[in-house]
C-alpha cells in the first residue's frame, strides 16, 4: 500500500488553514535528503511554519513538499520528503498529529525512489574569496 503520510498531511494543513490556523511542521533534519538551514536545527530536529504567508514557490509531491522561504533576512530553497516529517501542529492550539512509523518508508520501492529524487533544490556551498 502506499503512504498515508502525505494524505494526513494534506487534510491537517487544509483543516488548520480552514480554522485560520498557523500550520506548523517538526522535521527530522537528520535525514540526508532534507535541504533545511542548518543553523535553525536543534538536537537534529527544525520546526517550521508552513503557512501560505510564510514560504512561496510550495509544491506538494507525491513523496515530499518543497518550497522557499526566508531565514533572518535570507532566502532559502527547503526540500522536505514526507518520511522525514513526524509531527505536524496548529501553533495557537497545539492541535495535530504525530506521525506514526510507515512500513512503506521502509520499503525497497520508497528508497530507490528517494535516491532518484529530481526535485530536490541544489544547496550551494559558500565560496569565498579575497577581493583586493
Amino acid at each position: 500500500m502506499t503512504a498515508k503520510r502525505p494524505h494526513l498531511y494534506r487534510a491537517y494543513y487544509d483543516w488548520f488553514l480552514e480554522n485560520d490556523l498557523t500550520p506548523y511542521l517538526v522535521v527530522n533534519a537528520t535525514f540526508s535528503e532534507v535541504v533545511v538551514p542548518s543553523e535553525f536545527i536543534n538536537d537534529g530536529k527544525i520546526i517550521l511554519n508552513i503557512s501560505p504567508d510564510a514560504l512561496f514557490n510550495y509544491h506538494f509531491q507525491k513523496e515530499s513538499i518543497s518550497f522557499s522561504a526566508t531565514f533572518k533576512g535570507v532566502h532559502e530553497n527547503l526540500y522536505i520528503p514526507f518520511s522525514a516529517i513526524e509531527a505536524m501542529y496548529a501553533r495557537e492550539n497545539g492541535e495535530g498529529i504525530i506521525f506514526e512509523k510507515e512500513d512503506y518508508y521502509e520499503s525497497n520501492d520508497f528508497k530507490h525512489h528517494e535516491t532518484n529524487v529530481s526535485d530536490k533544490p541544489v544547496r550551494k556551498k559558500p565560496k569565498l574569496s579575497i577581493v583586493t
